[in-house]
């Protein structure tokens, strides 16, 4: 942010003026490159100073880029002053509300990855602050004010099946495009810079290498695409459970039926699984521990009926802790559903279940 609002926005404000400047003659006065040392080493910035006239008076500037700042390699800002040598004319652009103000080249040229680089790191912070405090938020809703928020809410029992929320498929490659067009974007204008520094036989290989795990970044986002995008086509399940009242000890059905999709299913695994998560707060970092303490296989077949519609036992251990939602601690079962599709991208579920705990009932 500091970056963004201390020199991107200058400099694209004082870009988008520039169309409203007037061009004007000017003349070169001198031309040469300075070098500046620091504990980095030497980097060099052309220097052109020049002499113009507007509205019948002369004024002098050596603004003659966006870009005040320097880099390494010498020979590239040489170049820049040879085509500049003493008493050259060529066009300035001049500030016809502050005559004073010039630059002799109006492009952006490679300043414009300053004007670009915060922008990937702000999408990254604040969507991460965006989903710390949806996690935050998550931990903190009370789940049933008469426990204190220790238990989630007891689900009212029922004969009738619980239709289980699967993924959304089209929002998951609709998430992936957006990203993918939004860094490649970004970083296709910086390699656009560096193939144009390359191709005139003088590479900025500082900008070369800073590139590259951006690069790759891109790459692999536009590869998930294809993946993404034929992931909405794979089959599609309607997914439920018997009862809505789920108890340790105390078995039902887990149902699905393909209600849509293509590809041939050529294997099924449904899976119960208990996690537990850990938050813990060091310093001003919170961070999450995970750990599976139940897992077990409810249902493995090839068979091409079972695999479309069936139905499995589902039963969780009698000593089974049930459904926890902490502010820093959360118990959580969920059922894990593979299929493997043949020509077609796996189908992946995870479907959450709430566990209550067994009531003085379960024990007559």
């Amino acid at each position: 942010m500091g970056v963004f609002f201390g020199s991107t926005l200058p400099m694209a404000s004082k870009a988008l003026s520039l169309r409203s400047w007037e061009p004007t003659p000017a003349t070169v006065i001198w031309s040469r490159v300075r070098s500046h040392d620091s504990d980095d080493g030497t980097t060099y910035s052309p220097d052109i100073f020049y002499r113009y006239r507007y509205q019948d008076q002369e004024h002098r500037s050596n603004t003659f880029s966006l870009s005040s700042g320097s880099s390494s390699g010498r020979s590239g800002k040489q170049k820049i002053v040879d085509q500049y040598p003493r008493g050259k004319e060529f066009t300035c652009y001049v500030n016809p509300k502050k005559p004073w103000q010039a630059v002799g080249q109006p492009k952006l040229g490679w300043s414009v990855l300053i004007m670009l680089l915060p922008l990937p790191f702000l999408a990254v912070g604040f969507g991460g602050v965006w989903w710390s405090l949806k996690k935050s938020r998550e931990l903190k809703s009370p789940a049933l004010p008469e426990r204190k928020g220790h238990l989630p809410a007891r689900s009212q029992p029922g004969k009738g099946n619980q239709k289980l929320k699967s993924s959304n498929r089209s929002m998951n490659f609709f998430g992936h495009l957006i990203f993918a067009l939004f860094w490649c974007g970004i970083v296709s204008v910086f390699v656009v810079v560096a193939w144009g520094k390359w191709a005139s036989g003088h590479p900025e290989w500082f900008l070369n290498i800073f590139l590259i795990p951006f690069i790759l970044v891109g790459l692999i986002a536009l590869l998930s695409l294809p993946y993404s995008f034929l992931a909405i086509f794979s089959p599609r399940f309607n997914l439920s459970v018997k009862d809505e009242d789920l108890r340790p000890g105390i078995a039902t059905k887990f149902r699905w039926k393909q209600t849509g999709g293509s590809g041939q299913l050529t294997e099924m695994t449904i899976t119960l699984v208990g996690q537990e998560e850990a938050t813990y707060q060091r310093g001003t970092d919170r961070s999450t521990a995970t750990s599976i303490f139940y897992q077990k296989d409810l249902f493995t077949t090839t068979s091409l009926p079972s695999m479309l519609q069936s139905e499995c036992d589902l039963i969780f251990p009698h000593d089974a802790l049930p459904t926890l939602k902490g502010e820093h601690n959360r118990i959580r079962w969920y059922i894990r559903m593979h299929a493997a599709v043949k020509s077609r991208p796996d189908v992946r579920e995870r479907i959450d279940l709430i566990l209550n705990p067994l009531t003085e009932s379960d024990f007559r």
